[in-house]
This record gives structure tokens, C-alpha cells and sequence, in this order.
């Protein structure tokens, strides 16, 4: 019991960091969507606090992966990458106003189902 809440941090902060990730991504889309691919869009993103926001979050998530993959099956470990789907579905609404409908909130349904599935057939890493 006690390693799965050392565990648990890791397993949270995965989805937050590439979250955050794509949040800035889209934010620097936003930003820079008007401007035409060139040298001078590439010296607006290499300064924008977006595109670093996103380098950041994205070494933070591999980070993270890996010490997530250092005491996991990768079969049981996976299935959860999914998770991501459902943080960045509640902050693209709360973040860009985009809709939640009945075929996001059934795909959330879905990916939590399969991972309670997934999940009842965890074992512990010594216990395989």
C-alpha cells in the first residue's frame, strides 16, 4: 500500500504536465495564427513564455513517464497515458470556452471504464 502512494504523485503529475504542454501549445497556436510560417514567426515563438512553457512541460512529462515506467508493467502502465484525454478535455472548456457534449462526456465514460478494467487486473511489481 505504501508504494502505490509514493507512486501516486507520478501518476497525477504525468497527465498535468503534458496537459499543461498542450495548453501552451494552443495558446502559441492562437498567438501566432495570423502570422505567415517564417523566420520571423520562428523569432516570436522562441520567445514566447508559451513555447517555453510547452519545453518545459513536455521534459517534465517525459520525467515523469519514465519514473512511472521504472516500477510499472509497460501493458498496465499505458492504458493510463489516456488519462490525458480526459484533463485536456476539462481545460481546453475552462481555458478556450470549447463545448463538452454527450460524445466527449460517453469518451470519458469509456476511457474510465477501460482503465477500472485495467486496473482490477493490476498487480503489485514484486507480486507478478
Amino acid at each position: 500500500m505504501r508504494n502505490k502512494l509514493l507512486a501516486l504523485p507520478k501518476w497525477i503529475l504525468f497527465p498535468l504536465f503534458d496537459t499543461a504542454n498542450q495548453v501552451c501549445m494552443k495558446y502559441l497556436g492562437v498567438t501566432t495564427h495570423d502570422m505567415p510560417f517564417g523566420v520571423d514567426w520562428l523569432k516570436i515563438v522562441l520567445v514566447s513564455p508559451f513555447w517555453w512553457g510547452a519545453i518545459a512541460a513536455d521534459v517534465g512529462s517525459f520525467f515523469m513517464w519514465m519514473l512511472i515506467l521504472k516500477k510499472s508493467k509497460l501493458s498496465f502502465a499505458t492504458p493510463f497515458i489516456s488519462v490525458q484525454y480526459i484533463t485536456i478535455l476539462f481545460a481546453s472548456h475552462q481555458l478556450f470556452a470549447e463545448p463538452i457534449g454527450i460524445p466527449h462526456l460517453i469518451g470519458v465514460g469509456l476511457i474510465m471504464g477501460g482503465l477500472i478494467v485495467v486496473g482490477l487486473d493490476a498487480k503489485e511489481p514484486n507480486e507478478a
